[in-house]
């Protein structure tokens, strides 16, 4: 589960305001749990940075590299 989506505060180049952002956050948390969701591929996650776009969201969908662990150290 490397992918996540989640409502980033700061975007270069777009133009809605941080406070609004820190809103859409809020909301986004309180119907999700948490500031992020994760998926297993770019494509789910893609897909779901899509249809919480259609509710009003300006979400984004990143990869997000695995933690180290004692597991998967070189």
């Amino acid at each position: 589960m490397n992918w996540v989506i989640t409502v980033p505060l700061w975007r270069q180049g777009k133009g809605v305001p941080v406070a609004e952002r820190i809103e859409q956050l809020e909301r986004f948390r309180a119907l999700t749990g948490n500031t992020v969701q994760r998926f297993e591929t770019e494509e789910e996650a893609t897909s779901a940075a899509y249809l919480w776009s259609q509710l009003g969201f300006s979400v984004e969908a990143k990869f997000r590299p695995p933690l180290p662990t004692e597991d998967n150290q070189p």
